[in-house]
């Protein structure tokens, strides 16, 4: 089990009840095959905090008749019939003018805060881009990104290391994280340039 300073600072901001764990991960935007609740819309203050959040959506939710319970306070379920136990956090930017941002190849603007609570099905060997985007990511002309992504959203080239932090809620001993996979996405530019 890899344990970075990182993971075990979002632990312990997050105090999750033992046996659970958080297992962080920074510069990873991890995929996931379902999005319970969208981090346009939920915006928090750490990746202890998101964490903590797909941990309460993990107990309260998923089984419920009731879709408006409540995981948190103000935090309704919702009609899904899921629990997460993925989540994405974007911690923003380093990069002058999007600082209050993380990059993703889509068409939202991904802002500070954002907390993403998530299905992943695969813990051992999860879909998450980075923690690095390519030479050739980086190098490419704005037209032959996987997507277009407006200068307003993004300014100027893809970022070296990506911002978002990145986890999955379960058992501390649980093999998480041994394989990550990149998004297909990647391995379709990839083949074209």
């Amino acid at each position: 089990m890899l344990t970075t300073r990182f993971a075990t600072q979002v632990d312990a901001e997050a105090a999750l009840p033992i046996p659970l764990s958080c297992h962080a991960r920074d510069g990873r935007d991890l995929s996931g095959q379902a999005a319970y609740v969208w981090g346009l819309n939920n915006i928090v203050g750490s990746a202890g905090e998101c964490c903590a959040l797909c941990a309460a959506h993990q107990k309260h939710c998923g089984t419920q008749t009731h879709p408006a319970q409540e995981y948190a306070p103000g935090k309704k379920c919702g009609r899904g019939r899921g629990r997460c136990n993925a989540w994405v956090f974007c911690a923003g930017s380093d990069r002058a003018g999007a600082e209050d941002r993380c990059f993703s190849y889509d068409i939202h603007k991904h802002v500070k805060g954002e907390c993403w609570l998530k299905f992943e099905g695969n813990l051992s060997s999860p879909v998450a881009a980075g923690p690095t985007l390519p030479a050739p990511f980086r190098a490419a002309e704005r037209k032959k990104w996987p997507w277009a992504v407006p200068e307003q959203l993004w300014p100027g080239p893809p970022p070296e290391r990506l911002t978002w932090q990145s986890g999955i809620v379960a058992d501390a001993a649980a093999p998480t994280w041994r394989a990550p996979r990149q998004p297909g996405w990647y391995h379709s530019f990839c083949k074209r340039v």
